[in-house]
């Protein structure tokens, strides 16, 4: 965990990649925890991108924004009915993947690639929350995107929102992207 400028902590969930520079620049999914003392806090995702010089000295240079809150982490004593939860493990699920994959069949200019699952919900099917990879060109100012998809019963799925990591927490999810999960 480590506390920046603003007082908000960075509790890293997956690591992305690496750049070698004059040193190492890391990429890491983190949850962004308001203080210390609100450590239960669920937190929003966010990208670091965490510098690390030849001596081993590091700093983060750089956080963008998705707006998503984090799922509440699971407790199979305590789970949350109708709500989002958050899996024991970020390794992308096959129903998650054929989900995302259906979702985005269609679409000709390019797909996405998932590389985490944040979270799901049972509903009248399974809604997911899916790191996925993307074109930065076409999804703003970086390579990931957290996807919301939604899988009916028949087998059917649809992209109900995509969240884009930015530079600024107020402009951090697209609105005109953005639709209502499915909870019937």
């Amino acid at each position: 965990l480590n506390e920046v400028n603003t007082g908000a902590y960075y509790l890293p969930i997956v690591y992305l990649s690496s750049q070698v520079v004059a040193g190492t620049n890391h990429l890491v999914l983190c949850k962004e925890i308001p203080s210390l003392a609100n450590y239960d806090a669920v937190g929003t995702y966010v990208l670091v991108t965490v510098y690390e010089d030849l001596e081993g000295n590091a700093e983060i240079t750089q956080v963008l924004y998705s707006g998503v809150t984090a799922p509440q982490p699971y407790n199979p004593d305590d789970p949350t009915a109708g709500g989002w939860s958050e899996p024991e493990s970020y390794e992308v699920t096959e129903e998650a993947r054929t989900a995302v994959m259906k979702a985005f069949e269609t679409v000709d200019a390019f797909s996405y690639e998932p590389v985490a699952l944040l979270g799901t919900q049972v509903v009248a099917g399974m809604n997911y929350l899916v790191l996925c990879k993307s074109d930065p060109s076409l999804s703003g100012n970086s390579d990931y995107v957290i996807l919301t998809v939604y899988a009916d019963l028949e087998g059917n799925a649809e992209n109900t929102d995509i969240a884009y990591f930015k530079l600024e927490d107020t402009d951090a999810v697209d609105d005109s992207a953005s639709a209502s999960s499915k909870a019937e």
